[in-house]
């Protein structure tokens, strides 16, 4: 008999690297990476990671993403959003990552960007 490594379920760790906020300008969210996200697993060759929602997304590493976000791009688009609303206003995104292999591995973690100003 051989003895074998059980498959455990990837893990998700999120760091805010920017402030949230009434006082935040969206203008410097969107200039600045706001969140680090790190993916931990045993066989890290059979996740399946996708980012939903207005962000942008660049690989800092293996299983390591910087989170950018990517949302108004003028101050009429703004305006626009953030009629009828009241600050601070609040964007989302979303994780999901599954094991190709262990389909019951399964796992989605949000971020939410907050901001006030333009």
């Amino acid at each position: 008999t051989v003895a074998t490594k059980e498959n455990a379920k990837p893990k998700i760790t999120m760091q805010r690297l920017v402030s949230a906020g009434e006082e935040v300008s969206v203008r410097n969210l969107q200039s600045t990476v706001g969140y680090r996200v790190t993916i931990s697993d045993d066989f890290p060759g059979q996740l399946d990671i996708k980012f939903s929602g207005p962000v942008t997304v660049k690989q800092a590493g293996p299983l390591v993403y910087d989170v950018t976000l990517n949302f108004l791009t003028s101050k009429a688009a703004y305006e626009n959003f953030t009629e009828n609303r009241e600050a601070p206003y609040s964007v989302s995104f979303q994780i999901n990552v599954r094991d190709k292999i262990a389909t019951q591995h399964n796992i989605s973690q949000s971020g939410v960007f907050q901001f006030g100003e333009w």
